[in-house]
């Protein structure tokens, strides 16, 4: 058994026979509709802002980076952060980011949470790109865009 097949069976997740290996191969149809990217510095801007948090992070992220949705139709977007969380529990991929402020290394997002943000990624991992497809395929759109059905496990 090799470590990716180790790793997704111990994070409870189905194995699917296409596995992508970069984020680019993620969505594979209709990308006409929508693609993913990493996040570029234009994709930030009307993000940026002050994040006094109130309460403790939620978490704090490792290996972190930031994934941008782009849904062309619309000429909207939406940014995710993913990483590793900060218990050694695998990889988190969030709701959409809200707020970002890298002076105080903090993050926010639709869901109210604000996460800390630690070291980020070199490179997008096997796990996070497995996290992505886990991500797609739960929020419904994943078979459309032709994702790699890696699903949660039951």
């Amino acid at each position: 058994m090799s470590d990716l097949e180790s790793y997704l069976l111990f994070a409870g997740l189905e194995i699917a026979d296409e596995m992508p290996h970069s984020i680019d191969e993620i969505i594979t149809q209709n990308r006409h509709l929508m693609q993913l990217s990493m996040t570029c510095e234009d994709d930030l801007y009307p993000l940026y802002r002050l994040i006094l948090p109130t309460d403790a992070p939620k978490d704090s992220m490792q290996n972190w980076s930031l994934v941008t949705l782009e849904h062309i139709l619309e000429a909207e977007f939406e940014v995710f952060l993913l990483g590793d969380k900060s218990d050694g529990r695998g990889p988190r991929i969030t709701s959409n980011v809200t707020g970002v402020d890298f002076g105080r290394k903090l993050i926010t997002t639709t869901s109210g949470s604000v996460y800390a943000l630690g070291d980020r990624a070199k490179e997008i991992s096997p796990a996070h790109i497995i996290m992505i497809c886990v991500a797609l395929n739960e929020s419904g759109i994943g078979e459309a865009l032709g994702v790699a059905p890696f699903w949660k496990g039951t």
